[in-house]
């Protein structure tokens, strides 16, 4: 997937535009990443909000979607397909949640 995207950013960039069947290949294997990465999550352990907040994680894919977007409105891919903008926002919340979360913490009884 990283080969994937740094290949149709490197096309982006050169030619100032982005295939379509890019966008939704992407926009397919990013969902489907993060639904069963939130499937694992929350189904299988308890997690907290705001316990322990990782802002190293929050910093990096924050200003790596803060960065994409420019690209995109800078290319013009955002100007022409508002919906993806709107899609785009969405993801970085959801990615963005994963820096939030953490695990519930068990009691141990004592014996």
């Amino acid at each position: 997937m990283v080969a994937f995207i740094i290949v149709v950013a490197v096309y982006a960039v050169i030619y100032k535009f982005v295939p379509v069947f890019a966008i939704t290949a992407f926009l397919i294997l990013f969902i489907r990443t993060l639904l069963y990465a939130l499937y694992v999550i929350f189904m299988r352990h308890q997690v907290v909000f705001f316990d322990q907040i990782d802002w190293s994680y929050i910093l990096q894919f924050g200003l790596s979607y803060i960065v994409s977007m420019y690209m995109g409105f800078y290319i013009g891919i955002f100007k022409d397909r508002l919906w993806l903008a709107v899609a785009h926002l969405i993801l970085m919340l959801v990615t963005l949640l994963f820096g939030v979360i953490s695990p519930k913490k068990k009691i141990l009884r004592e014996v």
